[in-house]
């Protein structure tokens, strides 16, 4: 090969590795993912528990500023959702407008909160929502998602889906690459309730017993038939003010972090005065 014919080879070459790649299609990647760790927010869910506060985020991207409309998330259908709070928001060079609409759609939860996106761009939001997560027996749970976006004009996907094919009230993904948002469940750890056997009181006598264990991140209250009068305080502790003489027989139950519980049927003999008396002779 002459000097020549090497230069001229070795520029085509040169000019093939220097070519742009393509680029990424429009909303490409977009995709929703449970957020275990942010603050305030649930690393699991426990089944049957009201009020979970659950946190999801939505990233979207896009390379010639294609804005987003809508996402749709689907639950598993033993959980009820309410409104979402957005926790923050972000984009490369676009920016969110507009509140957050939740509704609830034939099929799933429809979000939407407007996202006008720059080109290229990379816009995310996370929202934190309140569930209630049925008393399902699966490990854990997956969410699928799809997006909508009204531009047709230029490059696909406008509404990418996840793994599962699922899709809101617009049908039809155009880019099936990532997976549903997996949610774990909570391993159930149990809670021993203490004392095993409650001390005896008397009548007339202010009673007041504290149970373990306790702390602020326990909450406790009783179940059944409990005496008149006879209160168990959110952190444990039983008082009766002015107790009336009997046995009785009630449960108390203790819920703690995660999915942890505990419970015990308990015995409380109020005693006579007449009996202190006697025994104290």
């Amino acid at each position: 090969m002459t000097k020549r014919a090497f230069c001229l080879f070795l520029a085509l070459v040169l000019a093939g590795s220097l070519r742009p790649m393509p680029a990424m299609a429009n909303l490409s990647g977009s995709r929703v993912n449970f957020e275990p760790t942010a603050t305030g927010g649930e690393a699991c869910f426990e089944p049957g528990k009201w009020g979970q506060a659950l946190y999801f985020t939505v990233e979207t991207y896009t390379t010639d500023g294609e804005d987003v409309e809508i996402v749709w998330m689907r639950f598993p259908s033993d959980w009820t959702v309410w409104n979402p709070t957005l926790v923050s928001s972000s984009c490369d060079s676009g920016a969110f407008t507009g509140a957050v609409y939740w509704t609830l759609t034939s099929n799933g939860y429809e979000l939407s909160h407007q996202r006008l996106q720059s080109a290229p761009d990379h816009c995310t939001a996370t929202y934190m929502l309140p569930v209630y997560a049925g008393e399902t027996t699966i490990t854990d749970a997956t969410v699928s998602w799809s997006f909508y976006s009204p531009d047709t004009s230029t490059e696909t996907p406008h509404r990418p889906c996840s793994s599962d094919g699922y899709y809101g009230m617009v049908p039809g993904c155009d880019e099936i690459i990532n997976p549903p948002a997996p949610v774990p469940v909570c391993e159930f750890v149990p809670l021993d309730v203490q004392p095993e056997t409650l001390p005896a009181g008397y009548e007339g006598m202010p009673y007041s017993q504290q149970l373990s264990p306790n702390g602020s991140e326990y909450h406790w209250y009783t179940t059944g038939t409990a005496p008149s009068g006879l209160a168990l305080s959110g952190t444990g502790e039983l008082e009766w003010l002015i107790p009336v003489a009997g046995i009785y027989e009630f449960t108390v139950v203790v819920e703690g972090p995660g999915w942890s519980e505990g419970r015990r049927t308990c015995t409380l003999e109020i005693a006579s005065l007449s009996d202190r008396y006697t025994s104290s002779s």
